[in-house]
């Protein structure tokens, strides 16, 4: 079994040949996309849960005009749908495509909800471990908000390196994002954040290498 599938935090807790099982019973199928493919098109209901064995994903909202703009990213072990699947009078509000070539495990929501067969322990770990991350994506929504309600660009900037990047045990903090996609995830325009991130950098606050941020001591 992939090594993404049996850490991912939806399978926390549940030992690996249980998990084979558990798969099994909850008739778990696999899926391979090619760059640029749709998962989820926008405006349609999801009734699965997705999570990615390989590769890169990509959810974006979809303007009028036909500009996309970046939600989030997902890599291998990312689950994605659990919030969506379980909604009967909504349908997906975003768009998901394969940033680059991807697999993906598909899980009914319905047969993980009901586990007929599953042994109790396992799927109630399971269910657990659902709540436990739908739990964790309304606190990523609330800090997403914190940052939008901030006024200054270089505010918005330094929250999100602070409390959304990857960090790095040389003290940098990195983003999966490139420089539009950070700007769309801050409610700005592209050459309004290369202008601030440039005066920053000038005034010795911040360094920079690609998408990796260091912070001046």
């Amino acid at each position: 079994m992939e090594k993404s599938v049996t850490k991912c935090v939806l399978f926390a807790h549940i030992e690996p040949d249980v998990l084979q099982n558990l798969l099994k019973i909850l008739g778990a199928s696999e899926e391979k996309y090619d760059k640029g493919e749709v998962l989820v098109l926008a405006g349609y209901a999801l009734h699965r849960i997705g999570i990615v064995v390989s590769g890169t994903i990509e959810a974006a909202k979809i303007s009028a005009d036909g500009t996309a703009f970046t939600i989030t990213q997902i890599g291998a072990g990312g689950i994605f749908g659990d919030v969506l699947a379980g909604s009967v009078a909504y349908k997906s509000p975003v768009c998901v495509t394969a940033q680059t070539q991807a697999r993906v495990l598909w899980l009914s929501y319905e047969k993980l909800l009901a586990g007929a067969g599953a042994p109790v322990a396992a799927h109630t770990q399971l269910l657990q471990n659902m709540v436990a991350e739908i739990s964790r994506k309304y606190f990523a929504l609330d800090r997403r908000i914190a940052i939008l309600m901030l006024p200054r660009l270089r505010e918005k900037i330094m929250y999100y390196l602070q409390n959304e990047s990857i960090k790095r045990p040389d003290g940098g903090m990195e983003t999966p994002f490139n420089r539009a996609q950070l700007a769309q995830y801050l409610g700005c325009e592209r050459a309004a954040l290369c202008r601030e991130i440039s005066r920053m950098r000038t005034e010795n606050l911040l360094h920079t290498s690609g998408k990796i941020f260091y912070q001046s001591i």
